[in-house]
């Protein structure tokens, strides 16, 4: 049975408190547990005279257990090197540990007879344990006095020690906090001021590797609800498949343990060990995937810096995304109005003049581009030509569509073929150059003020009226439409005669379907009975009041097609000036 050495409540003259303040300034500034255990053995075992001495440390998971860790003589093949002390259930009142029967038996085989355990408050840090001198004598009371005081010495180096070691590693992580939060803040300002997204992926693959010694990542965007890798340096590509599953869990590292879910297992193959939502407004716009550590494994603090960074590069690519497209719809728009300036031009800037005849017109386009244009030619003999034509489609394309059939209809203007030829070669060439899905509905015809007659060709578009004394008549005659094949059935002229007071209207379908809130279509019958009294209104009025109907009915609608009119109006009598409209 071993002896336990009791603290003292005083200690002896005899004891040298000169060696003890110096052991205690040199156990208490130590910061190696080690250093701390060899000294109190070796102080113990040179004052007593002892052969044998060691430290059993205990167990910080199983508090009936101690791990012998320091031997002072008997040599390092003694059974007490590595031994496992265990405790008995029992604890005795003094303070003392009472070992377990086979534990006591091992203890007295290897001659050790003195424990003194080594305790800070209620810390246990293990049990010193002391053979007997190698003179035949027992420890006398000075002798037990002098081991309490070294041992109450060294327990308070070691709760020091401890304390110490726990403020460096609060410090350090302190310190490894501080030093990321700069990171982020310096990552923060270079992802904001790079525009472009390669350049925002390169330094989010640059921090990766300086601050985390990290090279294998990967970069998956969320695209219109799936993920596309946007940058991979594993050395496959990873399943897109698995990718949204990760997204839902937040952060995670995942390692062998993974096996059991065959999507983690694909990934943990591959080399990836964390996955990181990139998040934004609360939102995930992305996954960032992690490879192993060059240095060492993740922690949680790991993961903490991981998603703060990921967050900044997916800010960092969003701004890019959308000062792209802020660039490209301010491009897009200055083409647009460019185009919108160049179709205006190609626009008659004035309309002819036709003794005892008013003509106006007007467009306006659905976009910045339409598919709508007019025209009014003079071709040399007195006679005009008049045009009304609305393009298949919205937009630039049509408006370019729109701009050959302008430059075609000029071109053969000036030849002074009939009628039905003219357009027939009109139809020719915009179907020699458009695909099979665009087409043009156009009307044509030819005013000879000398007679009145007005000839002309309707090209599948919506009949003109003719408003006359006895009502309004459509103006239907002529073929198919433009640009769906060749011609091989020459169109057919129609003609009338315009009286005096006789109007003509050419619109396009944006106007006769132009709809109000309620879904109404304006409708042709509309048309007609705003021009009942067509007799006392001008060309320019015209216009004007059907522009001012077309309000009235859609209240505020959105525009849903180009709105083209021209008014061709023979004056009533010989006071009456023609007034154009651009």
């Amino acid at each position: 049975m071993m002896e336990p050495i009791l603290p003292q409540e005083s200690v002896t003259a005899s004891l040298d408190i000169n060696a003890l303040l110096e052991l205690s300034r040199l156990l208490i500034e130590s910061d190696d547990p080690d250093f701390i255990f060899n000294n109190l053995l070796l102080t113990l075992m040179g004052k007593f005279g002892l052969g044998r001495a060691a430290v059993a440390v205990a167990d910080g998971n199983n508090p009936q257990l101690f791990h012998v860790t320091t031997i002072k003589g008997g040599g390092s093949n003694s059974e007490l090197a590595g031994a496992q002390l265990r405790q008995s259930t029992r604890t005795e009142s003094n303070g003392t540990v009472e070992f377990a029967p086979e534990t006591e038996a091992m203890l007295e085989r290897n001659h050790i007879h003195y424990q003194l355990p080594l305790q800070f408050g209620e810390r246990t840090f293990g049990i010193v344990l002391l053979g007997k001198p190698l003179v035949s004598r027992n420890l006398t009371h000075d002798d037990l006095a002098y081991a309490a005081l070294v041992r109450t010495i060294a327990a308070i180096a070691l709760e020091g020690c401890n304390a110490r070691g726990s403020l460096r590693h609060a410090n350090r992580k302190l310190e490894r906090r501080v030093h990321r939060l700069r990171s982020l803040f310096e990552a923060s300002q270079e992802f904001n001021a790079l525009l472009d997204h390669d350049g925002i992926l390169r330094l989010l693959g640059y921090t990766l590797m300086g601050e985390m010694a990290i090279s294998k990542y990967a970069v998956a965007l969320n695209v219109g609800q799936q993920y596309r890798f946007a940058v991979n340096r594993f050395p496959e590509t990873p399943s897109a498949e698995c990718l949204p599953p990760l997204a839902e869990h937040g952060a995670i590292m995942f390692g062998p343990a993974s096996a059991t879910d065959t999507r983690l297992a694909e990934l943990y193959r591959l080399g990836i060990r964390a996955s990181i939502p990139m998040e934004m407004q609360g939102e995930t716009r992305g996954l960032l995937l992690i490879g192993q550590r060059l240095s060492q494994a993740m922690d949680e603090e790991d993961l903490e810096y991981l998603a703060a960074l990921g967050s900044l590069a997916i800010g960092g690519l969003e701004t890019a995304r959308l000062l792209q497209e802020m660039i490209e719809k301010n491009r897009l728009e200055e083409d647009l109005r460019i185009a919108a300036e160049i179709q205006q031009g190609l626009l008659p800037l004035v309309l002819p003049t036709i003794p005892g005849y008013q003509i106006a017109a007007r467009t306006i386009p659905t976009q910045q581009v339409g598919g709508d244009c007019y025209d009014a030619i003079e071709l040399g003999d007195g006679r005009v030509l008049v045009s009304v034509a609305d393009v298949s489609g919205k937009g630039t394309p049509a408006s370019l569509l729109m701009a050959n059939f302008q430059a075609a209809l000029r071109a053969l203007a000036g030849l002074k073929l009939p009628l039905s030829e003219l357009v027939a070669r009109v139809n020719d060439i915009i179907n020699g150059n458009t695909s099979a899905d665009k087409f043009i509905t156009a009307f044509f015809g030819i005013l000879d003020p000398s007679d009145g007659s007005f000839s002309y060709v309707n090209a599948g578009h919506n009949p003109p009226y003719h408003f006359h004394q006895n009502g309004a008549d459509p103006l239907d005659v002529g073929g198919l439409i433009l640009g769906i094949m060749p011609t091989l059935i020459p169109y057919q002229v129609g003609q009338i005669i315009m009286q005096p007071g006789d109007m003509v209207i050419l619109y396009t379908d944006g106007v006769t379907e132009a709809m109000s809130r309620e879904r109404e279509e304006y409708g042709d019958d509309r048309l007609k009975t705003l021009f009942a009294d067509f007799h006392a209104t001008t060309a320019d009025q015209a216009v004007e009041r059907a522009r001012y109907d077309l309000a009235l009915h859609t209240r505020g609608a959105a525009q849903s097609d180009d709105i083209t009119l021209l008014v061709v109006k023979r004056n009533s009598n010989e006071t009456e000036h023609g007034q154009q409209l651009g």
